[in-house]
């Protein structure tokens, strides 16, 4: 009988050479491996799709290991069976079996149970995975001190295993703009490192960054794809880079000389993988492709047919069930299943971009391509009618949430409605371009709700003035449309173009828009769109239009039966009460909006009439309680994710703020509310709430930037001819004049101060002055207005009992100051230090009021060029502000035990 004991083995310790360049981003993943042997596990398994590194993790973790631990890595890329598999192992493990042993699998057994606790690493197992219990498995058995890390795209399916799934690497957020936090991500620091090598001194500028990070995240992080992509910014810049990765796996073909073959290009690396699939694993993969940004099980069984191979072919089912089939491909790393952000516990598929090019060249080489897109089509045009129509009512949220996880899939159904023939149907008929327009036309109708809650505005009013060009030069009548999907559509236009001041246009598409409403036999329709008429009509002043439309919208709604658009349309005509100064019936109007909103929980709704009753309570001086609603109001835009009206409630607290003397709280909330309205696109009320900031800034001595904001604002609501709108900045423009006044009063010139004064009464008059031909005020018809006005009203009535000595003025750059009381201005061009220090204290006077500055502040700002220890940098500051004092600043400079201010109690004035 031949002899079990152990082949000759070499002694090596390992055979991994260190890499060639820095691995970046993987500490952690190395941790976890470490973490898990650690603990006492045996069989490591890393998993994930072609490109994210594992070969590389499984590498690193044998470098970083112990150098007395015996390690060794195994290459099974060539392997095919189990003999193969033994082959490497024993090749690498540095021992023989004879070929004329006898039971050569125990003397392998035998040789890694001799070496101890042994660290064997199998790297790249995904095609030979069926041999694993006769090899892995029966070594675990053999070796009770061994232990494996395998690397794969598929695990094992060992009882011991443990599967550690790699993700790509880390990539910065979509919306993040700060370069610092940008190159912090190790998707770019990777790209970074690359580039350098095969770009000597490559440093990008801070806009180039920010196309780095756009193109590590078209990459989905994945290293491989990065590192070639890298080696393409030897000639390319990073825009031109990002504008050819829309073809990636054409433009990622050029490896190092040394590479492994599947790895010298993406596409090796998928193809790869892609061979190793059945017919209807590979038919499935290729369409689901056809999504964009991931996908529900319900709607990959809707849209998928498995039942066929790319060929068109009938398959066997055998009675597997398309989440098999999904299944199968999730474990081969082929298809991802992840958690969407904002939800708990509800999965989703999807696709690695470079997957599903890959998949989706194959899908096009096929006769599936047609159906899939079809029925793809067909799917979201439906589902997106429901979600759109559930999106004011108990089930808003989500459904809210669900369009905007969706929103890609449904831009896709636009697009395919958009274009004018079917490349995947050389026999498309005009009917098939018609069908297919109608489901572009319900897409766009449903993104519509997401759209006005968090924009943009600019790209969806382009897609829908193509759509429904296309619709009307193709069936001028509309009679091959639903009439209310196809008044939906003009509705939403109208309202897009109204919030992007084109006020003319929006008219004709609501007017379009109620009469296609009125010819459909959908009541529910026809409320929403006479409502939205309404609102137009009300907030171009037009009121007796407004009322009429309301009056009919309120009739279709209970018609209908529909408690959510009855809510929304009181709520809307209490909005018209209040504008319009009838503060009994607007209350009523609120209270009875607000029950049924609440009955039905269409919270969207709720919040825009909380920030409305706000409004009317601030009218009635009842801050307090217009303060809850505005922060109520607030709350509830932030949980349903509508952007546009939560800058809107925040506006309305940073008007609340600004009416209650409150000037750094209100210039910081307009300030946040102006950002988010630019960023939806709502440019009526970004130049609306520019106006009230600039009135804010008047006051807090930022001249220049109030000047901008006033002239900007006005100038854009006159040029859209907003009257109202236009007419609220031109009374705030008023505190400007009045800022103005006391500066020229503190200057001693009286007669500028005077006309100042007088222009800001002058506008106060016009505002609540009926015109000449009897038309009413603008006040009488616009609490916007009467906000303006009773807000300069009560400034005016301040500054008429102050006298022109009460302020602290202030020079530029603090070269000079006038103190109250007195008419004299001190001059502190040759004291530096003292200058320098009184602008500090000013300028965290304007941003903090009532707070101190602190030593360490008043240090950098009086000696910006010196290192001064604490304890001497405070005799100097209290020397320097004695000096500020005995020049006439003793009683307004206060100490306190963390610093000094300016007296809180005494207006300050900074002159131009």
């Amino acid at each position: 009988m031949a002899s079990r004991q152990p082949p000759r083995i070499s002694g090596a310790r390992t055979n991994v050479a260190p890499p060639n360049a820095p691995v970046i981003g993987r500490a952690r993943d190395v941790a976890a491996v470490a973490a898990l042997f650690g603990s006492g596990e045996r069989l490591v398994t890393v998993v994930g799709p072609p490109g994210t590194g594992k070969t590389t993790l499984a590498r690193r973790y044998l470098l970083d290991l112990d150098t007395a631990r015996d390690a060794s890595f195994c290459d099974l890329t060539e392997a095919r069976d189990a003999s193969e598999i033994r082959g490497v192992v024993s090749r690498d493990l540095g021992f023989t079996v004879g070929v004329d042993d006898a039971e050569p699998d125990a003397q392998i057994d035998a040789a890694i149970a001799a070496r101890g606790e042994l660290l064997v690493v199998l790297d790249n197992f995904e095609h030979v995975v069926a041999h694993g219990p006769a090899t892995v498995g029966r070594w675990l058995a053999a070796a009770p001190r061994a232990r494996f890390l395998v690397t794969s795209r598929e695990r094992l399916r060992l009882p011991s295993e443990v599967v550690l799934p790699l993700e790509p690497l880390s990539l910065p957020a979509a919306d993040e703009r700060d370069p610092d936090v940008i190159l912090a991500s190790d998707a770019v620091k990777l790209l970074l490192d690359r580039a350098r090598r095969v770009r000597g001194g490559f440093t990008p500028r801070d806009a180039d960054v920010r196309v780095l990070a756009d193109i590590v995240r078209e990459l989905d992080g994945l290293p491989l794809a990065i590192e070639l992509a890298a080696a393409r910014l030897g000639v390319l810049g990073p825009k031109e880079l990002l504008a050819r990765l829309s073809r990636k796996l054409d433009l990622l073909s050029t490896g190092t000389r040394d590479a492994v073959a599947r790895h010298a290009t993406l596409r090796a690396a998928i193809e790869w993988s892609w061979t190793m699939l059945d017919a209807r694993e590979r038919s499935t993969l290729a369409q689901c492709a056809v999504f964009r940004g991931g996908f529900s099980l319900e709607a990959a069984e809707a849209v998928v047919d498995s039942c066929v191979d790319l060929e068109g072919a009938d398959i066997d089912l055998s009675g597997t069930e398309l989440l098999d089939v999904l299944q199968s491909l999730h474990d081969k790393s082929l298809v991802r299943a992840y958690e969407p952000t904002g939800t708990s516990g509800e999965r989703r598929m999807g696709l690695f971009a470079s997957i599903a090019e890959h998949a989706m060249a194959k899908l096009e080489a096929s006769p599936l391509l047609g159906g899939a897109r079809a029925r793809h089509a067909a799917y979201f045009a439906a589902a997106g009618r429901r979600w759109a129509a559930d999106v004011d009512g108990v089930e808003g949220t989500d459904r809210l949430r669900v369009l905007a996880i969706e929103q890609d899939n449904l831009g896709v159904v636009v697009e395919r409605g958009l274009a004018d023939d079917d490349p995947t149907s050389a026999s498309a008929t005009a009917a098939d371009r018609t069908a297919r327009r109608a489901q572009g036309l319900d897409a766009i109708v449903a993104l519509d709700p997401l759209r006005t809650a968090q924009g943009p505005y600019d790209a969806h009013l382009s897609r829908l003035d193509r759509m429904l060009a296309r619709v009307d030069d193709e069936h001028p009548v509309g009679s091959a449309f639903d009439r209310a999907t196809l008044a939906l559509a003009y509705d939403a236009r109208a309202r897009a173009r109204f919030s992007r001041a084109r006020p003319e246009e929006a008219r004709a598409d609501a007017e379009r828009a109620v009469a296609l409403a009125d010819a459909s036999d959908d009541d529910r329709v026809r409320g929403r769109v006479l409502s939205s008429f309404a609102t137009m009509a009300r907030q171009r002043g037009e009121m007796d239009v407004a009322m009429r439309g309301y009056a009919r919208a309120l009739e279709a709604s209970r018609r209908a039966g529909d408690v959510a658009g009855e809510g929304s349309t009181l709520g809307n005509l209490a909005i018209l009460h209040k504008e319009c100064g009838r503060l009994v019936e607007a209350r009523r109007g609120y209270e009875e909006a607000l029950t049924l909103l609440r009955a039905v929980e269409d919270r969207r709704a709720e919040g825009r009439f909380r920030c409305d009753l706000g409004a009317l309570h601030q009218e009635e001086r009842r801050f307090e309680d217009a303060r809850a609603c505005f922060l109520a109001a607030l709350e509830i835009h932030r949980e349903v994710g509508n952007r546009r009206f939560e800058a809107i409630a925040a506006s309305d607290l940073g008007a609340l703020a600004f009416e209650t003397h409150a000037l750094g709280e209100a210039d910081t909330a307009l300030g946040d509310a102006v950002a988010i309205l630019r960023e939806v696109g709502d440019r009526r009320y970004e130049a609306l709430f520019t106006g009230v900031r600039g009135a804010v800034q008047a006051w807090l001595g930022k001249l220049d930037e109030a000047r901008a904001s006033l002239s900007h604002a006005e100038g854009f609501l006159d040029r859209i001819g907003d009257a109202l709108f236009a007419g609220a900045v031109r009374v705030h423009r008023g505190h400007l004049d009045l800022v103005l006044a006391k500066l020229a009063d503190a200057a001693g010139d009286p007669g500028a101060a005077a006309r100042h004064r007088d222009a800001a009464r002058e506008r106060l008059e016009r505002a609540i002055a009926s015109s000449a031909d009897g038309a009413p005020s603008l006040a009488s018809l616009s609490d916007d207005v009467r906000l303006a006005v009773r807000v300069l009203r009560a400034a005016i009535d301040e500054v008429a009992e102050a006298t022109r000595t009460d302020a602290l003025v202030i020079g530029p750059d603090a070269r000079w100051f006038r103190a109250p009381g007195s008419t004299d201005r001190v001059e502190l061009g040759n004291r530096g230090v003292a200058r320098r220090l009184l602008a500090a204290l000013a300028d965290h006077r304007v941003a903090h009021a009532g707070a101190p500055l602190d030593l360490d502040a008043l240090r950098e700002r009086g000696w910006p060029d010196e290192r001064v220890l604490s304890h001497a940098a405070a005799n100097r500051i209290h020397v320097a502000l004695s000096a500020l004092r005995s020049l006439g600043l003793k009683s307004l400079l206060l100490r306190r035990t963390d610093g000094y201010l300016l007296d809180p109690a005494v207006p300050l004035l900074r002159s131009p």
